[in-house]
């Protein structure tokens, strides 16, 4: 497995840093923060079964080529 759309990467890293930051500051409480964090993880983990599947999607992970 490779990395093949490093903007979605970095974008889906950045939210859940900058979440997680907000939920130790105690901005966010956690019964918001956990579902955003869940969301996001979701979001990755189904692109990367589309991408087993080579289902047509822009994975931020998938096959090497």
């Amino acid at each position: 497995m490779t990395v093949t759309n490093l903007p979605k990467l970095i974008v889906a890293l950045v939210l859940s840093i900058c979440m997680t930051v907000l939920m130790m500051a105690n901005t966010v409480s956690s019964e918001a923060g956990v579902p955003f964090l869940t969301a996001i993880g979701g979001y990755m983990l189904g692109n990367g079964i589309a991408a087993r599947r080579n289902e047509p999607v822009q994975p931020v992970i998938g096959r090497r080529e």
